[in-house]
């Protein structure tokens, strides 16, 4: 007797294990869970890994084309724009022959009262360099989720990838999660 394989499961099952459970392997083993458990589900912390790598991967795109403060704010709006599970994201750059202390501008989109604002975090106040968000990833020269912590009113959690060209990490790119769904 000969057995019938049914290719067409066998694909759906893959691809289901490609974008379902993998992006959670990945999180879960990559990354640790670094007390997320509380906030957001699985599926909105897979789709901002997968969406925060692919806005790293445009970015480290326009260093090459020599984008202009402009297009960058651009990419970073449309982001978070098209990726409703992410409250707000940045780019911090990296200031060159700073030992990775400096930066330079770290524009930061995000949802407030359901519009995208636009603000740059590099202030005294805020102080990007000392961020856990930003010196981790820049250490490590791996993504990473942040602690969880309060910006302006909003408890969130950070998804960052540090942005290396010529072994030199040139900035850090990140995206937020709103805790607990929030």
């Amino acid at each position: 007797m000969k057995i019938k394989r049914d290719f067409s499961t066998e694909k759906t099952s893959l691809l289901l294990f490609h974008f379902t459970l993998l992006p959670f392997f990945a999180f879960v083993l990559g990354c640790g869970n670094n007390g997320l458990g509380d906030y957001s589900s699985e599926k909105d912390r897979a789709e901002s890994i997968v969406a925060t790598e692919a806005l790293a991967e445009s970015f480290q795109e326009a260093f090459a084309a020599g984008f202009t403060a402009e297009e960058f704010d651009a990419l970073l709006t449309q982001h978070v724009a098209e990726h409703p599970v992410i409250f707000g994201a940045a780019i911090a750059f990296v200031e060159p022959d700073s030992s990775g202390g400096s930066v330079s501008s770290c524009p930061y989109v995000d949802r407030e009262e359901g519009k995208l604002k636009w603000v740059d975090l590099n202030t005294p106040e805020y102080d990007v360099p000392s961020q856990e968000w930003f010196y981790a990833p820049l250490r490590s020269r791996q993504a990473m989720w942040s602690e969880y912590e309060v910006y302006e009113k909003y408890p969130m959690y950070t998804y960052s990838i540090p942005i290396v060209i010529d072994d030199e990490v040139v900035a850090v790119v990140t995206s937020d999660l709103l805790a607990n769904g929030n």
